[in-house]
């Protein structure tokens, strides 16, 4: 059970970290292409 819950962390971590930089790149991208 132990090894499921760190699993589970680690892939909310990764998922976290993926959406954090799509929103970062999407705030950079778009006035940038808008310009």
């Amino acid at each position: 059970m132990k090894v499921n819950k760190d699993l589970d962390l680690t892939l909310i971590k990764v998922i976290g970290v993926v959406i954090l930089i799509k929103v970062l790149s999407f705030t950079f991208f778009l006035p940038a292409s808008i310009v």
